[in-house]
């Protein structure tokens, strides 16, 4: 890929995860950084129509 690859690293700690995904999806700023960043996303070759984020394989776990 000529304009690299976007790596990121979630790690859930509430208690609802569907939830939380609901209340961060309607919030206001969030949805206008979403627009602002959603076109710089481009799925990998293979990948599914829709598919902007895929699971990696954990190498590393440091603590």
């Amino acid at each position: 890929y000529k304009n690299g690859l976007l790596f990121s690293y979630l790690e859930y700690i509430g208690d609802d995860y569907e939830a939380d995904q609901k209340k961060m999806a309607a919030h206001l700023k969030t949805q206008a950084w979403w627009r602002e960043t959603g076109p710089c996303q481009k799925p990998l070759d293979g990948e599914p129509e829709g598919t902007l984020w895929v699971e990696m394989e954990e190498i590393y776990h440091l603590d």
